[in-house]
């Protein structure tokens, strides 16, 4: 599958689910190959990271950070994302989708070595990321 970040696919996904946009949840989707570009530029991702993501929407951040990331966690809280998902992320192997709210998800237990968090803060249209090594216990 080819990249999300285009409004013409990103409409093509959303309509293809009758997806209806929730005001409630603040959502509104990346379609920028260039925020896109930067924002994994800005994350320095490496193959043996293990990413976090907070609302991935459909999957368009998800499929890219997929294609370096070992392994790639998205937490989203909106179910009628899970079929889109499940779909725009369905090639990638190393990518789960929770459908479950971040505030009720064990994110300790999801946690092994290293922790990348990427939180997509709907409210300032803003990208959060969190970059750490985790010590085991």
């Amino acid at each position: 599958m080819d990249r999300l970040s285009s409004h013409r696919a990103t409409k093509e996904v959303v309509n293809k689910h009758n997806f209806k946009f929730s005001k409630s949840l603040g959502q509104n989707f990346l379609i920028d190959d260039n925020v896109i570009d930067r924002i994994l530029e800005g994350a320095r991702l490496s193959e043996t990271d293990k990413i976090i993501e907070v609302g991935p929407g459909i999957g368009t951040l998800t499929r890219e950070m997929g294609k370096v990331a070992e392994n790639v966690v998205s937490i989203e809280i909106d179910k009628t994302l899970i079929p889109i998902l499940k779909e725009t992320l369905a090639d990638l192997d190393n990518v789960e989708v929770v459908n479950e709210d971040i505030l009720k998800v064990d994110v300790q237990g999801l946690i092994k070595e290293k922790l990348i968090v990427v939180f997509q803060n709907e409210f300032f249209d803003d990208i959060l990321i969190i970059k750490r090594g985790v010590e085991n216990e």
